[in-house]
């Protein structure tokens, strides 16, 4: 068994380099600070499986009752919520902008858990298509310069936020 104190090391070690290539990349694909508008919120959403959007629906119907806007929903992989659904969102809250992030870890494969395939899977994911999703988030925080982001568990631009202490506040639900 792997004392308590290397495994806290390995992943200090991999936060670490994760951190450097996420700040490396987005500097390059062209992020820089903003001054965040106090009223524009930036919500993302996960799209394995229909049970996040289901959420994210419930939720911000909620926010819009009592006047929140938000102008920009970005949907980790747009082409994975069936187009019904897709239209009733757009049809809910049409003065939102979405926007496919095009950038989602298939954590189940339809199937079951299995650590290794999660890996393999998340690898290949941040291998092909790690540059243009920097390079598309920057641009949205660049223009809509949100202060929050709701964010119903989509990983990849929560740890780009992380990643590059943008002065946009992070909220999970």
């Amino acid at each position: 068994m792997v004392p308590e104190i290397i495994k806290r090391i390995l992943l200090a070690i991999f936060a670490f380099v994760v951190k450097m290539h996420v700040l490396s990349l987005a500097t390059l694909m062209g992020y820089k600070g903003f001054e965040p508008q106090p009223d524009s919120i930036l919500v993302t959403c996960c799209t394995n499986g229909l049970g996040h959007v289901h959420q994210m629906e419930r939720v911000l119907s909620v926010l819009q009752e009592a006047g929140i806007k938000f102008p920009v929903i970005a949907l980790a992989k747009e082409q994975k919520v069936p187009g019904y659904k897709l239209e009733s969102l757009k049809a809910r809250f049409p003065d939102a902008t979405f926007v496919s992030l095009n950038f989602e870890i298939d954590y189940d494969n339809g199937k079951s858990f299995n650590n290794g395939q999660i890996i393999w899977s998340a690898t290949k994911t941040f291998v092909r298509r790690a540059t243009p999703f920097y390079r598309k988030v920057s641009r949205l925080l660049k223009k809509h310069r949100p202060a929050y982001c709701l964010s119903f568990w989509e990983p990849g631009v929560a740890t780009f936020i992380n990643a590059v202490n943008c002065p946009t506040r992070l909220v999970s639900v």
